[in-house]
């Protein structure tokens, strides 16, 4: 007995590594009957968020069979407008969770569950958690059909394998849960090298000079370089059939022999996944949309799939002596990709950043930092960036507006955490509920709230940028798509309603039919309202009435009442 358990736990241990590595033995069924192409990878750098799973192209068009990969349960079952839009939680053993997003319907009997919980709700968006024995599945059983709902850009399948213990996601491909035929090597394209400036004791990196790759060698034999500098590296992994770049799994970076840098996208946690911010050239990506990897790390920086980093990536070089610089990018499937550059350090020349001012106020990272204007004040919470940096702030008049517009930082400066803006205003008291802080252009801006108090509105932001107060007192619009002779013409069972808001945008919105509420989908990319007729709850063969209800984000209430003929 006691060799067995021994061996047991040597087993669960070597499984244990397999699994950190990106190496399991567990093959799932694929989520569709089709080929499989990517347009999107795992990991892939966003805005504020690594991509947490891999996007299935669905031949361009919805409605294609989406199936369970594993024996498991409905675990959980999310719709909204936004976001995954509708998404099914499948839980496979006590191991792994699958989900599958963007869906358009789901399969009849856990469709009919939805509605059952929409109308118990009152509400189109739920977040529901059926009881495991509710809807057992086997492995290639119907889930639903792929669509484009939620915050999707275009009919694909999200599809996510989760560790059921701590909701990280795991690479399907590292992990070979699923696979795609691919034998092409990824491609490094550049390294980037950074010196930092130094102003007013804030660290600046600045692009010293980008290196180019051509077949594995760069323009020139021995590069010049600053005697203290980090790099950045710009890879992308490329698939058969589809012109797409993608994410490159795993970046490693040596000089000479030292490992430098290690990227190694095989999972990450979702309260992690901000730090993306930080790992890449957050001004480029900001201003070019190029996705450079910083092999530096940040003083706040505390992503965790970076490794082998000395210190925080910095290269310093103490003689004449050149050093090589070798770059491995590799995917999924094990390709590979090598490139290395001899660099050495140039003497007698002293870079600076020439551009910037002094006297820009200094936010160091760690402290709050407090800034108080005229008509506005400021305050960054300690740790809300990832290092400290210079935050300008100027006031300047905005006749169309009801406070001076506030310009705070640059909005390609990346945040972690909010900031806390206080804005005075001049705006009316009877007009203050309906009044909000704007971030943007007069013309083009996003509705980030507010409370009014004394003269003041109060709200947070999760980005620097040019804010101000505004008022929203015109209700949102809702307009039947079928209406003839004053009734409106419901099309195979549907009824159709434009709706759109001119400023703070829509919140909420209820339909009634004969005085019952009736479940209404909000599609965003199309400004529609949708309400499907349930002829189980209406009733058939007479007239109807309909009263909808629409809100925005101040309060305004817009109300149309009509009858209908089903």
């Amino acid at each position: 007995m006691k060799f067995i358990k021994g061996t047991i736990v040597a087993l669960a241990f070597i499984l244990l590594n397999d699994i950190a590595r990106g190496q399991t033995s567990v093959s799932f069924f694929p989520p569709m009957r089709i080929e499989p192409k990517l347009s999107a990878n795992f990991g892939e750098l966003r805005k504020n968020h690594f991509h947490s799973g891999l996007d299935y192209r669905t031949e361009s068009r919805i409605g294609i069979p989406v199936y369970a990969v594993e024996d498991g349960y409905v675990a959980r079952i999310f719709v909204s407008p936004f976001g995954f839009g509708r998404a099914a939680y499948l839980n496979h053993g006590l191991k792994y969770t699958s989900v599958y997003a963007h869906l358009d319907s789901f399969a009849p009997e856990i469709e009919k569950y939805v509605k059952e919980q929409q109308y118990l709700a009152e509400s189109f968006s739920i977040n529901v958690f059926p009881d495991k024995k509710r809807f057992p599945v086997k492995k290639g059983d119907l889930i639903g059909y792929s669509g484009n709902s939620g915050s999707s850009e275009g009919p694909h399948l999200h599809f996510e394998i989760r560790d059921q213990k701590t909701e990280e996601p795991l690479n399907p491909l590292a992990y070979k849960f699923v696979s795609i035929g691919d034998s092409i090597p990824p491609k490094i394209k550049r390294v980037l090298v950074y010196q930092i400036d130094s102003v007013q004791g804030v660290p600046l990196p600045q692009v010293y000079k980008e290196i180019s790759f051509k077949e594995g060698s760069p323009e020139d034999d021995t590069i010049a370089v600053p005697s203290s500098f980090f790099i950045g590296i710009e890879s992308y992994d490329s698939m058969p059939n589809s012109s797409n770049e993608y994410l490159v799994r795993q970046v490693e970076a040596k000089v000479d022999s030292a490992i430098l840098f290690n990227f190694d996208m095989t999972r990450f946690a979702f309260d992690e996944s901000k730090y993306i911010n930080s790992v890449v050239d957050y001004d480029l990506f900001c201003t070019k949309k190029r996705e450079v990897v910083r092999a530096f790390k940040d003083p706040n920086n505390k992503l965790s799939i970076l490794s082998g980093m000395n210190g925080n990536g910095m290269v310093t070089l103490s003689d004449n002596k050149p050093c090589r610089i070798s770059i491995k990018a590799i995917d999924s499937n094990g390709n590979e990709a090598n490139a290395s550059v001899w660099v050495k350090r140039e003497e007698g020349k002293i870079h600076k950043r020439r551009t910037l001012k002094e006297g820009i106020p200094v936010f160091f990272f760690k402290k709050q930092n407090l800034i108080i204007g005229k008509n506005a004040t400021v305050n960054i919470p300690g740790k809300s960036a990832y290092n400290s940096m210079l935050v300008s702030y100027h006031e300047e008049p905005n006749p169309r507006a009801f406070s001076k517009a506030i310009i705070v930082g640059d909005k390609c400066q990346p945040l972690h955490a909010e900031l806390e803006l206080k804005v005075r205003t001049s705006i009316p008291s009877e007009l203050a509920e309906k009044a909000f802080v704007a971030r943007g252009s007069n013309t083009t801006f996003s509705y980030i709230g507010g409370d009014y108090s004394n003269g003041s509105i109060s709200t947070t932001s999760s980005e620097f940028g040019r804010f101000f107060v505004d008022v929203d007192t015109t209700a949102p619009k809702v307009e039947p798509r079928q209406k003839v002779l004053g009734a409106l013409i419901p099309t195979n069972g549907v009824l159709l309603f434009a709706v759109s808001d001119d400023k703070t945008g829509i919140d909420t919105f209820d339909v009634y039919i004969d005085g019952k509420w009736a479940v209404a989908e909000y599609d965003t990319k199309n400004s529609l309202a949708i309400v499907r007729l349930d002829e189980e709850r209406i009733g058939t063969g007479r007239k109807h009435e309909i009263e909808f209800y629409i809100a925005d984000k101040v309060g305004n209430i817009g109300f149309i009442k009509s009858l209908f003929y089903f």
